[in-house]
């Protein structure tokens, strides 16, 4: 009898924490973006940059959607119709970023460039003090 209890429990609460899971790894993948974008940041191409950007305002608004959600302050409906917002502008971005790194170089070579390009600059060799 205490387990059909307990299973009944966590049947009607679930519908509330149901969220949080998908709000820590939106937050978390959010806050990797942005650290990834402000240390590239002087890397990328102007197009690129705002591709970048625009996928940033993607991943902001699914974190948001989730939040909001998670408060209960919207119903499910306007939380469906703002990830789906959110999914295109994500997609929208992303295929564009892989069309300019086919077009330009990738921007880990692009990284590893500078990286060497500045041990060459100050004459020393990486690996080496």
């Amino acid at each position: 009898m205490k387990i059909r209890r307990v299973f009944i429990l966590g049947l009607n609460g679930i519908e509330k924490y149901i969220f949080l899971p998908s709000l820590l790894c939106s937050g978390y993948y959010l806050i990797y973006k942005i650290i990834k974008y402000n240390k590239n940041k002087f890397l990328y191409h102007i197009k690129e940059e705002n591709y970048m950007k625009i996928l940033l305002y993607g991943c902001s608004l699914t974190f948001v959607d989730l939040l909001l959600k998670n408060f209960n302050l919207i119903d499910i409906q306007l939380f469906s119709f703002f990830l789906l917002i959110s999914y295109i502008i994500f997609v929208y971005s992303d295929l564009n970023l892989q069309k300019m790194e086919i077009l330009y170089e990738s921007i880990e070579n692009r990284i590893l460039y500078t990286y060497v390009s500045s041990f060459q600059l100050n004459n020393k060799m990486p690996g080496k003090p």
